[in-house]
């Protein structure tokens, strides 16, 4: 009979759950308390009789907690991770019983308070098994465990790669004789607060085993703690089990348990083609058709055991069942190019779709052989992220789809009403979600092909070929208002792809929109030479609150001021005027020195307006009469064709046809700094968040980051940089955090850049004409643009920063 090694038979029969690798010990470094502390992302170490065993933590000093300030014992780049991939789910695994296989149970003895982290003595509840097979392996949570993790990427297994070898050699040299497939890096850890694991394995299959399981009562010794073993009939069986060691007088502080017990972890790990020990290949079974998942014994879906429960465990074998080596070995074996393999074991959770793990890995992986990507450089080998990635975003979208609510139509059976002629359409034909596009990585996979990239596309066949004008992202909840040449207002939820709403009463192309800050309601400025309020919150037929009259020529700019008090309009007959939003009455009206009026915008207090055109820019204090002398800005040598303001308020941003952007204080209209570097006219600026950075672009194809203070270049992306066709960049904008630049150009491209490294990170082919407008998502997880082509793409960034640098 095969040796009774309990933490291996819990860790083989339990790694089947697809939670990471389980772990006999869960508890902070028991063994090895000189390495200290919990088990954390980033960590790089190995197993050794269950345990995780710490040898350092690769990520930056500023990442790492008080009992990881010990970093690699020699100098290496830190492991550096975009915040986007970082997941924290509580309550990942409830309460309850897990153990692979089990699909039913029986509870006996339960108490009220046997759920809680402080168990009275005598309470707990108790569950009953029976198995015929030779081992099986079960965890009791009597709280939730939480899990923490980095969502698989390429820059993990890259870093890894890169330096897998040194941690080897660095592990050898303090004494640890491993293989190099020990060595694991760390990306998630699952944890929880009490716990019992248990083991067992009998000498005959024909027995049947009886299994009561309960939880240790807090403040009791640990030698009381309760994973009991009866047998059906007489047969020899091993059993073992562990539960949280409890300090005396726990139970009488009070204080709840911490939450540093690590009962899974998630891991890559690495083997290589010269070092590999063969093993002979397991038998196969039959499988199921190559369209088809195989099915597994019953409903099991691996959570909390249900009534007479049956284990179910592989049949005695020379191997050990490590799903991410089986993964590994697949790599290598059926790409010969590959000369190191890197896998974890969310690759094999995606890779099914969610479904649950196949009792044959190995046969699985033969008959459905899924893509692996080799990098024709360094070798490295890996199961391909991209067609999983994509397919979850094609059932995301069609699962949206299904829930998307009928748009809003007026008494008449038009869509959107509002009194236009151009509003009325009957309830939306043509509108798919579905958007198809090809994702292009030049930097961190040179040689591959354009990506599929699946993403949610709003696109309104009604519209016959318009383009869209002007785009605005309501400050809150997931929608976005579009204007299009056939001059109707279109209102999209850009999470799920639904149109909404549809708002007619312009006679011409709509150019601008500005949501009120409550979000409640939309002004549009048209060709049409009108500004139109609507309110969103109504019926379609009421939507129109009041028409904006007194313009003589195209409203190219309208803004609600940040405090709902006040609208501006700009228009191309060189005024900027001011509106009572709730009664549309006129309050200012400016003569602006612009032959046209451009642009038009809010400081964030609602004090001061600005806007920008053909002949420079002007500030006005909103309290003060309509024939104040304004606040100039003075320097440019041509027309200023876009503006930014700080969300502090106090600075300016304005491109130019002079190849210049300028940054002027709005108080006093001095130029403060003059940010160089392009040859061409600059079509596009904005400000981070914080106001310490500046981001132009412009005809000449760049996109240039610089310090808003001083005028220092920081990043210089497109042009002779990098090998982009010179295509003029139209929008340009950072993400909220600071951290990503997304420029829209001519071609139709959107260029997605990490502005932390300076990496071209991908871009995206979808659009066919044109990008006009680009924004980060609200909560900073999608990134909108709308083109020419008459859409509007939305494509999600952690997909992006999965395969990205």
């Amino acid at each position: 009979m095969t040796r009774f090694v309990a933490h291996e038979i819990y860790r083989d029969q339990l790694s089947k759950l697809g939670h990471g690798v389980p772990l006999w010990i869960p508890e902070p470094e028991a063994r090895r308390p000189q390495s200290g502390g919990e088990v954390r992302i980033g960590d790089v170490g190995y197993f050794e009789d269950g345990q995780f065993v710490r040898l350092f933590n690769v990520l930056p000093l500023e990442n790492r907690p008080g009992d990881h300030l010990e970093g690699p014992p020699y100098s290496i780049d830190p492991l550096i991770y975009n915040d986007r991939l970082l997941r924290n789910q509580p309550k990942y695994l409830q309460e309850g019983l897990y153990g692979n296989g089990i699909s039913h149970h029986a509870q006996v003895g339960v108490n009220a308070a046997a759920n809680a982290v402080v168990v009275p003595a005598g309470a707990g509840v108790a569950y009953q098994f029976t198995t015929t097979k030779a081992q099986g392996a079960m965890l009791l949570l009597p709280e939730p465990a939480d899990l923490e993790q980095i969502t698989t990427n390429t820059k993990f297994p890259k870093y890894m790669e890169q330096h897998h070898t040194s941690w080897v050699q660095y592990a050898r040299k303090i004494g640890f004789g491993c293989k190099p497939e020990d060595i694991v890096l760390v990306r998630g850890t699952m944890k929880t607060s009490n716990w019992t694991v248990a083991a067992f394995q009998q000498d005959s299959r024909s027995g049947r085993a009886s299994l009561n399981g309960s939880f240790t009562p807090v403040g009791l010794p640990v030698a009381s703690a309760g994973f009991n073993l009866a047998l059906g009939q007489q047969t020899a069986c091993h059993r073992d089990s562990r539960s949280r060691p409890l300090l005396a007088g726990t139970i009488l502080s009070g204080e709840p348990l911490s939450k540093d017990q690590c009962i899974f972890l998630r891991i890559y790990k690495a083997k290589s083609r010269f070092l590999r020990v063969w093993k002979p290949p397991k038998v196969m079974e039959a499988g199921a058709g190559p369209h088809q998942l195989p099915r597994h014994d019953g409903d099991d879906d691996n959570g909390p055991a249900g009534a007479d429960a049956q284990i179910i465990s592989d049949p005695d074998s020379d191997f050990q069942y490590i799903p991410v080596d089986i993964v590994l070995d697949y790599i290598l074996d059926s790409n010969p190019e590959a000369e190191v393999a890197i896998a974890c074991e969310d690759d094999i959770t995606e890779m099914l779709g969610g479904a649950s793990w196949p009792d044959d890995l190995r046969q699985y992986l033969q008959e459905y052989r899924p893509e692996v990507y080799v990098d024709p450089d360094t070798k490295l080998g890996t199961l391909s992220l991209v067609a999983p990635i994509a397919r979850a975003r094609v059932e995301e979208i069609r699962r949206n789809e299904q829930h998307n609510q009928p748009m809003d139509v007026d008494a008449g059976g038009n869509a959107g009403g509002g009194g236009g002629d151009d509003g009325g359409d009957d309830a939306p034909r043509g509108v798919d979600p579905l958007g198809e596009g090809r994702l292009i990585l030049p930097h961190r996979f040179p040689h591959a092909p354009p990506f599929r990239w699946p993403h949610v596309a709003l696109i309104d066949s009604s519209s016959d070929g318009s383009s869209v004008s002007c785009m605005a992202l309501a400050p809150n909840g997931e929608h976005v208002a579009t204007g299009m040449d056939d001059s109707v207002i279109r209102i999209w939820n850009y999470r799920t792809g639904s149109l909404t709403k549809k708002l007619g009463g312009h006679d011409d192309t709509p150019w601008s929109l500005s949501y009120s800050p409550d979000g409640t309601r939309l002004v549009s400025g048209s060709a049409d030479n009108l500004a139109i309020i609507w309110d969103l919150t109504g019926a379609p037929e009421q939507s129109q609150l009041h028409r904006l009259e007194g313009h003589t020529s195209d409203v190219w700019s309208v803004a609600y001021s940040p405090d709902g008090r006040y609208i501006a309009t700009a228009s191309t007959d060189s005024s900027v005027r001011v509106w009572d939003p709730e009664n549309g009455t006129q309050l200012r009206n400016f003569p602006a020195a612009e032959a046209t009026v451009i642009q038009v915008l809010w400081t964030p207090d609602s004090t001061h307006l600005v806007s920008c055109g053909e002949s420079g820019g002007q500030c006005w204090n909103i309290s003060l009469a309509d024939n104040q002398t304004p606040v100039r800005f003075n320097g440019h040598e041509a027309a200023i064709w876009c503006m930014n303001i700080s969300k502090q308020g106090d600075r300016l941003i304005t491109g130019s046809e002079d190849h210049t952007a300028r940054i002027w204080s709005i108080e006093t209209g001095d130029e403060l700094v003059t940010l160089a570097g392009h040859d061409g006219a600059i079509w596009a600026v904005a400000f981070s968040d914080d106001g310490s950075q500046a981001v132009y672009g412009g005809y000449d194809s760049r996109v240039i980051v610089a310090d808003s203070f001083t005028g220092e270049a920081k990043y210089v992306w497109g042009g002779e940089n990098n090998s982009d066709e010179e295509i003029i960049v139209d929008t340009v904008s950072f993400s909220r955090a600071g951290d990503l630049v997304a420029a829209g150009a001519a071609d139709g491209s959107v260029n997605l850049y990490n502005n932390r490294t300076g990496d071209f990170i991908a871009q995206y082919k979808a659009h066919v004409d044109k990008v006009k407008n680009i924004q980060f998502g609200r909560d900073d997880l999608d990134l909108i643009s709308s083109s020419d082509d008459g859409s509007v793409r939305v494509f999600n960034l952690a997909d992006t920063l999965r395969v990205g640098l």
